[in-house]
């Protein structure tokens, strides 16, 4: 049992040390223009212990009250699966920070982060990651 233990202690160490990142090639963006003036659009997504994404605002005016969520699917999630929350505001031409802060985990993960704000339509960006203990 304590060897067991040791091995996976080591395995999370080591999975810390490795630097495993995003897939570009496989990565699937949706992007729904508002005829509106609100348009959010998911900059970035980027990974470390937890998984990030930058929302900007590339419309004329504020949105306001933008449902968000960071949804991972695939592997083995045991911490951190997903996240959903509410952006008060992100003023035009401005952009916002969303995470998922901690994630623990192994194996070919997707990421779908969905925005959506009050009065304007769903922005989804999906990309692929690789998850070794603690580290994307």
């Amino acid at each position: 049992m304590k060897k067991i233990i040791l091995y996976f202690i080591v395995f999370l160490l080591i999975g810390n040390l490795i630097p495993i990142g995003f897939s570009t090639q496989n990565s699937q963006i949706e992007r729904i223009k508002n005829s509106q003036t609100v348009q959010l659009e998911i900059e970035v997504i980027t990974g470390g212990i937890g998984v990030s994404a930058l929302i900007r605002n590339i419309g004329d005016e504020d949105a306001t009250d933008i449902n968000w969520s960071i949804e991972l699917s695939g592997g083995i999630i045991l911490i951190g699966k997903d996240k959903r929350g509410v952006l008060p505001k992100i003023s035009a031409n401005d952009s916002e920070n969303i995470e998922i802060p901690f994630v623990l985990g192994l194996g070919k993960t997707t990421i779908a982060v969905t925005v959506e704000p009050y009065g304007g339509n769903e922005v989804k960006k999906i990309v692929k990651a690789m998850w070794l203990g603690l580290k994307i």
